[in-house]
């Protein structure tokens, strides 16, 4: 009959289970400093979000927009997360705002684009700016029958009546008046300014 030393096994057995509860620990561990690793990562993004600082940058009046698109063209193409938003408000001629880590940043994103004239040195106050995020409810004066001048777009100086109304789309849809065809157009509110309304053109 062999013999089997049943100390030496319970005690091997014990030492494999101590073992087993030490990897299980450390695999614990280790899951918990990769989540907190993230955690970090994830926090130190939303810190450097809120620490974002929005500079005006001087351009031609009127080449607004395209200065716009040729900074998101080239931060888009060189994958840029420095700069976190491009704002041109239509009422503020002559300027764009970007908000930013640095002004170094913005004057790096905009360095070399035509019509660019500088970055104004130190930040805005986001309070200077802020309205211009929320959109106040535009109150729609004109009328159908009403006559106006196109100012701006390929008809502009013309002059024509208002056929009809989009308030959700804020558009208008005019025809011309000195076209030979009448041609329906289809413009925004604010390309349009009022001649005459539907009053005043009844008593002519």
């Amino acid at each position: 009959m062999k013999y089997e030393p049943k100390e030496d096994k319970l005690v091997a057995e014990e030492f494999e289970k101590e073992i087993e509860d030490e990897e299980t620990e450390e695999t614990e561990e280790t899951e918990k400093e990769e989540s907190d690793e993230e955690d970090e990562e994830e926090s130190d993004d939303e810190q450097e979000l809120e620490e974002g600082k929005v500079f005006a940058v001087r351009v031609t009046a009127g080449r607004e927009r395209q200065v716009v698109d040729r900074i998101y063209s080239r931060v888009v193409k060189d994958n840029d997360k420095s700069i976190y938003a491009i704002l041109y408000p239509y009422s503020v001629r002559g300027y764009i705002f970007v908000e930013a880590n640095s002004r170094d940043d913005v004057v790096q994103a905009v360095y070399g684009i035509t019509h660019v004239k500088g970055v104004v040195a130190g930040n805005v106050n986001f309070e200077e700016v802020s309205h211009f995020l929320s959109k106040a409810p535009r109150k729609i004066s004109i009328s159908e029958k009403d006559i106006v001048e196109l100012v701006s777009g390929p008809f502009k100086g013309e002059k024509a009546k208002v056929i009809r109304i989009n308030k959700v789309k804020e558009e208008v849809v005019v025809e011309l008046l000195e076209s030979a065809v009448p041609i329906p157009v289809t413009t925004k509110l604010e390309s349009v300014r009022i001649v005459s309304k539907e009053e005043m053109g009844d008593e002519e």
